[in-house]
This record gives structure tokens, sequence and C-alpha cells, in this order.
């Protein structure tokens, strides 16, 4: 499983921008599962106190909640940003120069909360997991009452 793992993570980290709910909805259980955990990992593996420095020059913030939000979008923004971002923080001046011109870096990041439920999205998708419990809940409630 964990060498499965590691492949899918090689794969999957090199396209992770690509990714949307409805098309990991079509990938098998064990895919959709692993991605969740790979962004679990990348998380991990970015939280350290350079790229919490980075997060806050940047934003002039300094939540948890706010570098969560900025280590998604360096996630997000594929492998090879991702890595050169984690050897050497001070490369993120490139990439936020050109986000900056876009729009606002805080807005961008409220919307990276989305990509972090996006396997959890993607296997209710699949699942019909939502409706599933709107249905049995409302009976549990039901017979509470």
């Amino acid at each position: 499983m964990f060498r499965r793992l590691k492949i899918i993570r090689k794969k999957w980290i090199r396209n992770v921008k690509l990714f949307n709910r409805k098309k990991l909805s079509k990938e098998t259980d064990e895919t959709i599962f692993s991605f969740g955990i790979i962004i679990d990992e990348l998380m991990l593996e970015s939280y350290n106190e350079k790229l919490w420095c980075a997060s806050y020059l940047i934003n002039g913030e300094d939540s948890e909640e706010f570098f969560d939000f900025f280590r998604l979008w360096l996630i997000s923004q594929g492998k090879d940003v991702y890595e050169e971002i984690l050897k050497n923080p001070d490369n993120l001046i490139k990439y936020v120069k050109k986000h900056l011109k876009k729009m606002d870096l805080q807005v961008i990041y409220m919307k990276m909360k989305i990509f972090f439920f996006v396997a959890i999205d993607a296997f209710r998708i699949k699942k019909f997991i939502g409706r599933f419990l709107r249905k049995h809940l409302k009976k549990i409630f039901r017979s509470i009452r």
C-alpha cells in the first residue's frame, strides 16, 4: 500500500493544479483517499519556521489559518514550485509578484480552503454520501424527538 501511495504521490504532485472534485471523483476509491493523504503529507512537510516567516512577510498575518492557506496555495502551484520553495523560501518573490498582479493574495488563500477538501468532496460526489446522510439523518432526528 505504501509503495503504491508513493507512486501515486509522484503522479499527482506533478498535476495537482489540474485536479478538481469532479475529475478526482472518477478515480478509484484508493486514488481519492491517497490524494487526501498526500495533501496532508505535503501540509506536514511544509510546516516549518522559514515558510511561516515567508507567509507572514507576504500576508502581514501570522495566524495559523493564514499559514495553512498559504501552504495550500503553495501545494496547488505544483511539484516544481513546491519543491523549489521548500528548498529556498526566498524564491517565493517571483511567484508572489505574478499573483499580486491578478488579485489579492488573501483572496487567493481563502479559495484554498476548498482545495483542502477536494478529496472529501470527490468521494462524496462518487458515493452520493451527501444524499445518503441527509436521508438517514432526518430519520434519526425524527426518531429522537
